[in-house]
């Protein structure tokens, strides 16, 4: 069982996956398709 969390420090991203290198696959395949909106939305952000 894995308890992913992800969140924002600063200006920076932040997402622990999984341990398993298939579980760390399918995190990326996720994440690679909003990368662009999230780092669009992180850069906008007034810290």
């Amino acid at each position: 069982m894995s308890r992913g969390l992800a969140g924002v420090s600063g200006s920076t991203l932040v997402v622990n996956l999984a341990g398993s290198r298939y579980a760390v696959r399918d995190g990326m395949a996720t994440l690679n398709p909003l990368a662009a909106q999230i780092i669009g939305q992180l850069s906008s952000l007034e810290i």
